[in-house]
């Protein structure tokens, strides 16, 4: 889950913390779902009204949460509604009571559910689309800019059909027919949370041979994932699994989404990037990892300047936030 985290034995308080709000979430889910037949309506509501919570104390203040808004794109046209908005710090509050949200002002939207179903994902998929329709780019000027929308979205749930830890397989396979169903990588979900499973969060790279990788590797890695010799864009959703000689033990889900969404809220808001950079590397269970589900797009699902710069060498490596790095966590 991080990379160069810090190397000591002492716990987290963040775990505290974490562990705490998964036991009030799984508490709160019990207690809904027990009226949910009586009553459906309040209890998505109240399932909604737990994670704007979480988000609005977890995620820095000044961005301000909300439920059940469609997101408003300049051409006038407005998206699906959308279970739970987060918004830009500087969104006009005289508009934060309406429910049509400027898509300009809106830096993250989620689809919540109480307990995910396989038949949920499909429309989930259609709605991110939409969404990210509504909410293109100004310009795409870098790799980065080209194969993330400027919208964050993911799916936040209490529980799911999947029920054991070899259950993760299953929702990977269901993520691989959600990879498929999209034309391009700026449609993909950041991010799909299961609280008592386990959260799968999303990381691109741009995979090209010398000078970026050693040819040996590059040569492997061709083999290993069917890149073709010009190189590809290498979209994955990652989760924890265990790694044989790591003593790492599963993560914590919240844990793991909270740190995504401060990760991706950075590379569009710069001055989080000191927070986010804490997260990745504090001192928390569930390090290790791999891939989920994967889908390779060819180089050219970015536009025709971006894939001609990346092969005169406009890539740079081991350079953090940059948004001509080779990799986007």
């Amino acid at each position: 889950m991080s990379d160069g985290a810090a190397e000591s034995s002492q716990p987290h308080d963040l775990l505290d913390f974490m562990n705490e709000v998964s036991h009030e979430l799984q508490f709160e889910y019990e207690r809904i779902t027990r009226r949910s037949k009586q009553d459906p309506g309040t209890a998505g509501d109240e399932g909604e009204s737990l994670w704007k919570e979480i988000l609005s104390g977890w995620l820095p203040r000044d961005l301000p949460v909300v439920t059940k808004g469609r997101i408003l794109g300049a051409d006038g046209n407005s998206s699906p509604q959308v279970d739970v908005l987060v918004l830009h710090s500087g969104y006009p509050e005289k508009l934060i009571a309406k429910k049509q949200y400027l898509a300009g002002g809106v830096l993250a939207a989620f689809e919540c559910k109480l307990t995910l179903r396989k038949r949920d994902i499909a429309k989930i998929g259609e709605n991110a689309r939409a969404v990210r329709k509504i909410a293109a780019r100004a310009k795409e000027d870098s790799p980065y800019a080209a194969l993330h929308s400027p919208i964050i979205y993911g799916v936040l749930a209490n529980s799911s059909e999947w029920s054991t830890r070899e259950d993760v397989l299953k929702v990977d396979s269901v993520l691989a027919e959600l990879f498929a169903s999209h034309s391009q990588p700026q449609d993909v979900l950041d991010v799909m949370c299961i609280a008592d499973l386990a959260c799968w969060t999303r990381f691109v790279t741009v995979a090209c041979g010398p000078p970026y990788w050693p040819a040996d590797l590059w040569e492997k890695s061709r083999n290993l994932y069917g890149w073709p010799e010009e190189g590809a864009v290498h979209d994955q959703y990652s989760r924890w699994m265990k790694m044989e000689g790591v003593d790492d033990s599963a993560p914590n889900s919240i844990y793991v989404l909270i740190s995504k969404l401060l990760r991706r809220i950075a590379w569009e808001i710069p001055q989080y990037r000191g927070l986010a950079e804490y997260w990745n590397i504090a001192n928390v269970p569930g390090r290790s990892g791999g891939a989920g589900a994967v889908r390779n797009w060819p180089l050219f699902a970015m536009p025709d300047e971006i894939v001609q710069q990346v092969r005169l060498g406009g890539l740079t490596n081991g350079v953090r936030w940059s948004p001509w790095g080779t990799g986007y966590h």
